[in-house]
């Protein structure tokens, strides 16, 4: 649906265009020379202020409100509010005179506006991806990423004046994809999936076993805006020209990603064809390698080549980025978390990694230029900090379900067609049609999952069984580990209470008669 990361897009193309630009300052380099920075940064920090402060209070309510994007009134404010804004605030400093926002009573208040704003916006953009199929999504989000800083590029080539404009006009435009993706979206039918039965207590497991994930996107996050810092104060570039460089890394990154994504995956020897790759574990480590790489380089390269390690780190921090925001519509089906609400959290990490990293950048470069500490050593613990959360987290059994659970994306497409709603929510994760009509194994998987308690990883490993699939094919068709595929087969044995792959079939066809 191109509505779905066009809209997107668009949003991202805002962010990349007010805090990597001099879209809110046109003038100021020329009237003001190096203020440009001082007034981004703190234009910057008052608005992730307010925009991690709105997403904080949906997150706290989420469970007691209804669809964001079904108030008629609420689609529009998101929009309308950081167009307002980003138009106000150029007009605001040409008024009262151009200085430290924080002084300016009128441009603070517009910007915390803006960053309300921004934080409703992005959250009707998470509601509707969390009603896409779940094999849209991965595809969806990297092309949204991507797109939104070819359009920054497109922009930045025109006259700041062109970019102000053009900036207050990127929300406004999302809301209309927003709009077009909602109705198509509705049209077809598409509602949220109902979450699974939890206990409090399994829900506060869950809560504890996702707070090691968290920590480490701010780790990730803060690493970047550490790094920025240290690009903008010591390079002593314009904020121009280094959000062109980090945002370049980061399209660079962005189109290797979506080439991998949309490339067909190779298909097992005897299985269906795939059109769609999903994400995996590996792949983000290669993205950690880039990360690190940036401050492995930092030490080595003074001035303005300085940025060549932030543009490293732009193109890995930017997957990043794209992947987590993929990674949390899994979570939200499989632990039953509402869009709004894991998209608020992730999102509220990354910002406070900049409130953070603000100050923490600044007690860094002073002492960076006064000698008390050296780039090699904060190089050296950044990189320490992005491999141990990397090594530590990525082989956690929590963050391995959560991907795990985004393999079966893919195989979503026609599980509302299999016995309602009960049937649906059991064979999430199979491909119940077959040409024209229904797999019949995949019904009966369907039905029995939902009399058994099977998980829907389960569920699809027990239609590959029942169709006299080996484990090694299992294996290689859903690429999971053998381990991985055995434990699933003795829990599918336990439920259904058979204790071999012929027992199995032979309680399929039964169960199908």
């Amino acid at each position: 649906m191109p509505a779905a990361f066009l809209g997107l897009a668009f949003y991202w193309a805002w962010v990349a265009m007010v805090f990597y630009s001099q879209a809110l300052i046109p003038g100021a380099s020329l009237e003001h020379p190096g203020l440009e920075s001082q007034l981004v940064d703190s234009i910057w920090l008052w608005a992730t202020w307010s925009h991690m402060l709105g997403l904080l209070v949906v997150v706290a309510v989420g469970c007691r409100i209804g669809s964001l994007v079904s108030f008629a009134a609420g689609r529009v404010i998101g929009a309308v509010g950081v167009a307002a804004g980003t138009a106000l605030v150029p007009v605001e400093l040409a008024l009262v005179g151009v200085g430290d926002p924080l002084c300016q009573p009128v441009v603070l208040v517009t910007t915390v506006v803006m960053g309300l704003a921004s934080a409703w916006l992005v959250l009707q953009w998470a509601e509707l991806y969390g009603w896409m199929r779940p094999s849209v999504v991965v595809a969806a989000s990297t092309l949204s990423f991507a797109l939104g800083l070819a359009i920054y590029f497109v922009l930045f080539a025109f006259p700041p004046l062109v970019g102000t404009v053009t900036s207050a006009l990127l929300p406004l435009c999302s809301l209309l994809a927003l709009l077009e993706c909602r109705k198509r979206l509705v049209a077809e039918g598409a509602s949220k999936p109902a979450p699974p039965r939890t206990g409090k207590a399994e829900s506060a497991v869950s809560s504890l076993a996702l707070a090691l994930p968290i920590v480490s996107v701010f780790i990730f996050a803060l690493c970047g805006e550490m790094l920025r810092a240290f690009s903008l104060s010591i390079a002593g570039a314009s904020v121009d020209s280094m959000g062109a460089i980090y945002l370049v890394g980061g399209l660079v990154g962005l189109i290797a990603l979506s080439a991998y994504v949309l490339v067909p995956k190779r298909a097992a020897a005897g299985g269906p064809p795939s059109s769609t790759r999903q994400f995996a574990i590996p792949l983000l480590r290669g993205v950690f390698l880039f990360m690190a790489a940036a401050f492995l380089v930092a030490p080595f390269l003074a001035g303005s080549a300085l940025a060549v390690s932030y543009g490293i780190f732009g193109a890995g921090f930017w997957c990043f980025r794209a992947i987590t925001w993929a990674v949390c519509f899994s979570l939200c089906r499989k632990r039953g978390v509402r869009p709004v609400v894991a998209i608020g959290v992730l999102d509220a990490t990354y910002a406070l990694s900049v409130v953070v990293g603000s100050s923490l950048n600044g007690w860094l470069t002073e002492a960076l230029k006064v000698g008390t500490t050296e780039i090699t050593t904060v190089s050296l613990i950044a990189v320490f900090a992005l491999m141990f959360m990397a090594l530590f987290v990525l082989n956690g059994p929590n963050v391995r379900a959560l991907f795990d659970a985004e393999a079966d994306a893919g195989a979503v497409e026609n599980a509302e067609d299999v016995g309602g709603a009960a049937g649906a929510e059991g064979a999430r994760g199979i491909t119940v049609a077959e040409g024209a009509g229904v797999d019949p194994v995949a019904a009966t998987i369907a039905r029995l999952a939902s009399a058994h308690s099977l998980t829907p990883r389960e569920a699809e490993v027990a239609v590959l069984l029942a169709k006299g699939r080996s484990l090694p094919f299992v294996q290689d068709e859903l690429f999971i580990s053998a381990g991985t595929a055995q434990t699933h087969a003795r829990h599918i044995y336990k439920k259904l209470g058979v204790h071999s792959r012929q027992e199995l079939i032979d309680l399929v066809e039964r169960s199908g008669e």
